[in-house]
């Protein structure tokens, strides 16, 4: 099951470190779909605009792609490094 932010849990990401925690809390999205054949796990978080954010998770890969989709279209890319658990 994908994670779903409601407009109300919009409106309380009032400051940046709050919006990066929900950015860094990727793994809890939901897995959206799995290519196990080349180790890939894709996470999606769905907006109340119907947009949502997906983060892919390569296995093994010491780092995460996000990005932001509505309706098909790129809206906000983000890269970041995560260290190795």
């Amino acid at each position: 099951m994908m994670l779903e932010l409601t407009g109300k849990d919009i409106l309380a990401l009032t400051n940046e470190s709050k919006r990066k925690a929900v950015l860094s809390d990727w793994r809890n999205w939901g897995i959206w779909h799995k290519a196990p054949e080349i180790g890939l796990s894709v996470y999606r978080l769905d907006l109340p605009d119907g947009s949502f954010f997906t983060a892919s998770w390569y296995e093994g890969d010491d780092s995460f792609r996000a990005a932001a989709w509505a309706t098909s279209i790129v809206r906000v890319s983000i890269s970041a490094t995560r260290a190795a658990s």
